[in-house]
């Protein structure tokens, strides 16, 4: 009996593992957004049961790609520490992914180094997903003075470039 009721938890647990990650599967890969000859990337995996990622923006010169910033920044040069995920959620239906975003490429320390978001990520298609970050309210007093714009676009529709 103990054998069949452990057989029992442990197919359930796979089975609810299982499920998390295929709604995670259609938000993994590399998305990208192009505005003239520059081009916001964005990376998500999932960890964990969690969705993660990183973002970064390119601009191409002369036929060049140059890295304008990365959220995945170097940190700390002399431990080589960099700042990890800029990303975090989850989704519960596999059409829509919530979570918060860090804006950490704003320029300035201290309280100005990272702004929070709450990020929607709603897929449209396979191809496709639409990109909203709102500013998320706060009472600490900190952080009253934040800048009010977010240096990362806010509101745009994502292309799907490639699965993970």
């Amino acid at each position: 009996m103990k054998k069949i009721i452990g057989l029992f938890l442990m197919m359930f647990f796979l089975f609810g593992f299982s499920q998390t990650n295929n709604t995670h599967n259609s938000f993994t890969g590399y998305w990208f957004w192009k505005d003239q000859n520059k081009t916001f990337k964005v990376h998500i995996y999932s960890e964990y049961n969690m969705l993660k990622g990183d973002y970064w923006l390119t601009e191409t010169i002369n036929g060049q790609e140059i890295t304008i910033y990365k959220s995945d920044k170097l940190v700390d040069v002399f431990f080589d520490i960099n700042f990890g995920n800029a990303i975090a959620g989850y989704s519960k239906d596999g059409k829509t992914f919530n979570g918060i975003i860090k804006d950490n490429v704003l320029l300035g320390d201290g309280i100005h180094g990272v702004k929070e978001g709450e990020l929607n990520f709603v897929l449209l298609g396979s191809k496709r997903a639409k990109w909203k970050i709102k500013y998320i309210k706060t009472f600490d007093k900190k952080r009253k003075i934040e800048p009010e714009n977010f240096s990362i676009p806010t509101n745009i529709v994502l292309i799907k470039a490639r699965d993970l």
